[in-house]
Formats: structure tokens, C-alpha cells, sequence
């Protein structure tokens, strides 16, 4: 239990808004990207991480590489894939937790 619920919820609250920051801030090509309908890689195409970019953490696994993950929704259950490309947007551009990961398709979001 949480010693101090409140201090929990304002820390949510600026990273929620520091994330709405970031997405404002986005180049147009970087919005396009998100925007885009998922495909799944086929060649099995990996991007290289750098870790210099990404957002420190305590986590001693950074993610060293970013490929197609492939998740269900957790709203509607649809098969959806977040690509490479959005990883590396969220992780090294807008500085997402690297403990993340997507659960909501775009049509739930």
C-alpha cells in the first residue's frame, strides 16, 4: 500500500502530461508514423536502440533493440502489432518508461 496516495497520483498526472507535451511537440512525419496502420514485418527487421536517448530508469533490461511486438487490445481484443518505428518514437523521442508497452489499439485510444 502507498504511503502517500496523493504524491502517486500527481507523479501519473505530470507524466501524463509531459506525454501530452511530447505529442504536440511531434513533427508531422512523426505523427504520420503513429498514425499509420500496423503492419507486421515479415524479414524480421530489427532497429538498434540507443540507449543514450532513452529515458534512465532503475530497470537493469532496456529494450537494446525494437521490433514488432504483436498484442491484443485490451478494450476490443483486436490482434495489433506496434511496430519498430513506434517504439523507438515512444522510448528514445518522447521518453516513455521503458517498462511499457502498447494495450490499447488505435481505434481505442
Amino acid at each position: 500500500m502507498l504511503s502517500n496516495p496523493r504524491a502517486a497520483l500527481d507523479a501519473a498526472i505530470t507524466l501524463l502530461l509531459q506525454t501530452l507535451c511530447h505529442w504536440r511537440r511531434a513533427s508531422e512525419r512523426e505523427r504520420q508514423l503513429m498514425k499509420r496502420k500496423p503492419i507486421a514485418r515479415k524479414d524480421g527487421r530489427r532497429i538498434k536502440a540507443n540507449l543514450s536517448t532513452q529515458r534512465p530508469t532503475n530497470s537493469y533490461s532496456p529494450p537494446l533493440y525494437y521490433e514488432d511486438k504483436r498484442f491484443t487490445c485490451r478494450d476490443c481484443g483486436a490482434e495489433c502489432v506496434w511496430t519498430a518505428e513506434q517504439q523507438q518514437l515512444w522510448y528514445e523521442r518522447w521518453g516513455g518508461p521503458v517498462q511499457s508497452t502498447a494495450i490499447r489499439c488505435r481505434a481505442c485510444r
